[in-house]
């Protein structure tokens, strides 16, 4: 396997595997562009997916006919390789006519746009290497203009429209994490905020029952000494009719001796008479 100095073209006698093929027939350049950046994006992808990534290779196939029914000749053929040149993937033309490209999509350099558009910056980086390349000024891209103030062709078109696609479902991706964490963060607060209120509640609830209880030991003191004050009164009571009975015999006593006397007077007289 070797690579051209002069190209980006591969060459080989070995066959080789290929996993997926897109036919561009019928397309104008510029959608024809968009849509193999798209589908060399998503074989890349899934590559990875199942471990393909690194060193390992992923061959496809894009038909682009010969350009012999054209007025101009093979445009869509010339875009397509153009396209691959400027990624400095692995490619080759095959079939009848040179009608279509077997391309390794895992190949070659990628354009990317900063998490930070202000910077007006895309980087490009290469999955071959990881080294980083020269850097293209975003502003320019965006405008359809290349560093030189020249018009973009249609493949750098595409790749662009394709970055800013990307780009933007990145940044909705991230709005969306970023919603989801402030609802999180706010129904944590929420709960926080209940868990406190019923603690103050509970809390709340106890010094009352706190406060009952001292009542009604209170209360409690309070009856007993009104019991013992019913209890003195009564042993008072008792203590006086003890001392009205015994006065009482005293009295019956004395109205004993009385009478004995009494009668000791009446039989003296009756033994004087």
């Amino acid at each position: 396997m070797t690579k051209s100095s002069s190209s980006s073209s591969w060459k080989s006698s070995s066959n080789v595997a290929v996993v997926a093929t897109i036919d561009l027939h019928g397309y104008k350049k510029a959608d024809a562009i968009s849509r193999l950046t798209e589908f060399l994006e998503q074989v890349k992808r899934e590559n990875s997916k199942k471990g393909g990534a690194g060193t390992c290779s992923c061959w496809v196939e894009v038909v682009t006919g010969s350009g012999s029914h054209s007025q101009h000749g093979p445009v869509l053929r010339g875009a397509v390789q153009a396209l691959f040149e400027k990624r400095e993937m692995k490619w080759r033309l095959q079939g009848k006519g040179r009608a279509s490209f077997l391309v390794d999509a895992s190949s070659g350099i990628v354009l990317y746009e900063p998490e930070q558009p202000r910077d007006s910056k895309v980087t490009v980086a290469s999955s071959l290497s990881g080294e980083e390349l020269p850097i293209k000024l975003w502003s320019n891209v965006t405008k359809g203009q290349s560093n030189h103030g020249k018009p973009l062709d249609p493949e750098t078109k595409a790749a662009s429209k394709l970055l800013k696609k990307s780009f933007s479902e990145k940044r909705n991706e991230e709005k969306a994490l970023k919603r989801a964490l402030s609802a999180s963060a706010g129904e944590a607060e929420r709960e926080k905020e209940e868990e406190e209120s019923v603690l103050k509640k509970a809390i709340s609830l106890s010094v009352l029952d706190s406060k009952a209880e001292i009542e009604e030991e209170e209360t409690l003191r309070q009856a007993m000494a009104l019991s013992a004050q019913e209890f003195k009164m009564v042993e008072d009571e008792e203590g006086a009719l003890l001392k009205a009975i015994e006065m009482s015999r005293e009295a019956n006593r004395t109205y004993e001796h009385e009478d004995e006397e009494l009668l000791r007077a009446l039989e003296q007289s009756m033994l004087d008479f």
